[in-house]
């Protein structure tokens, strides 16, 4: 098959061709450079914790409310209101893991916020880490594609909220 004279197959072969891909191991270098992005995206985000206050994102507020059912009420759902708690479309499961948290903390709702943290930083470590299976480039892409992603004003507001999609 042609086109304009060219022939198309050698393309579709070579696109299709399945090789074998062995990962490379990162270095101590590029290790010690993520670890170093990891301690900037902590000192950032820590710098001003308490930019957010608990219930500017919407469901931050809500999801505080059902954690604290969990904790203070034998039902769960939104005890805040007068009465029987009311019924939620939340589901339980991000509630179920601020529940610890606030229990621990003695009711401190700013702590709440470390789970955010901790599942931003999971999320640039499973890109780090699992550089090989997104990318066939070398861990420098890796590590710069993680310093991006992380290190973005985005992420590091992102960490001080209390909400379920880190």
């Amino acid at each position: 098959m042609s086109l304009l004279g060219f022939s198309i197959k050698p393309v579709v072969r070579q696109l299709t061709q399945v090789s074998e891909f062995k990962a490379e191991k990162p270095s101590r270098l590029q290790i010690a450079l993520w670890l170093l992005i990891i301690l900037a995206a902590v000192f950032l985000s820590l710098r001003d914790f308490d930019a957010y206050q608990l219930g500017t994102h919407y469901d931050g507020a809500r999801y505080t409310i059902l954690a604290e059912s969990m904790v203070k009420s034998d039902q769960y759902g939104f005890v805040n209101y007068p009465g029987e708690p009311l019924g939620t479309k939340y589901p339980f499961g991000y509630p179920l893991l601020l529940a610890p948290i606030l229990f621990i903390s003695g009711g401190d709702y700013s702590a709440l916020k470390v789970l955010s943290l901790i599942a931003t930083l999971f999320n640039a470590s499973l890109l780090f880490w699992g550089w090989p299976w997104f990318s066939r480039r070398s861990y420098w892409w890796g590590l710069g594609i993680t310093a991006l992603t992380i290190l973005s004003p985005m992420a590091i507001g992102l960490t001080r909220r209390v909400m379920s999609e880190p």
